[in-house]
């Protein structure tokens, strides 16, 4: 879930309290962080400040100014573990368009491509073609709303899911 404000809040010094469900973080609970993003588009990442799973709480002292408020986990990457094949989005956040970039890939195959809103509809769906040759596919986000979406990538012998931020 992501909250958008009408007007740009500008150097705000308040505690937000932001609760949520199971639904809503996919499982996460306690690790989950508060992320905030500027009207320009550059994203902060605000640590829990109370013990409570469901809720995140975050104090902001002259953050300067912001435009959405959402929480996720710590990370807006992947990493490689051990080799595996990896993705990335460049940029993130994005307004229009991102590049999925993978890493460490072994073998080419086709993968089934999914974006996932924060109230857990598919907004976009295609195939792809992974290959040693072609590790940067173009996102295309200009059709979707600003806000947080989750990208799937789903093949035969990968799975991964990466947040993106579209402003």
């Amino acid at each position: 879930r992501s909250y958008y404000m009408d007007a740009t809040l500008e150097n705000l010094s308040a505690t937000i309290v932001y609760n949520y469900e199971d639904a809503d973080m996919n499982g996460i609970t306690h690790n989950a962080k508060m992320i905030v993003v500027d009207d320009s588009g550059n994203s902060m990442e605000y640590e829990d400040t109370d013990e409570l799973d469901y809720q995140v709480t975050s104090e902001f002292q002259d953050p300067g100014s912001f435009s959405i408020v959402t929480a996720g986990d710590a990370t807006l990457n992947i990493e490689t573990v051990d080799g595996e094949m990896s993705i990335s989005i460049f940029p993130n956040p994005t307004y229009d368009n991102a590049k999925l970039i993978f890493t460490n890939i072994m073998d080419s195959e086709k993968a089934e491509l999914s974006i996932v809103n924060v109230l857990g509809e598919i907004v976009f769906e295609d195939d792809i073609d992974i290959t040693k040759g072609n590790n940067e596919i173009p996102l295309d986000l200009i059709h979707l709303k600003s806000g947080l979406y989750t990208v799937n990538i789903l093949s035969s012998s990968f799975n991964q899911s990466k947040n993106i931020i579209k402003k």
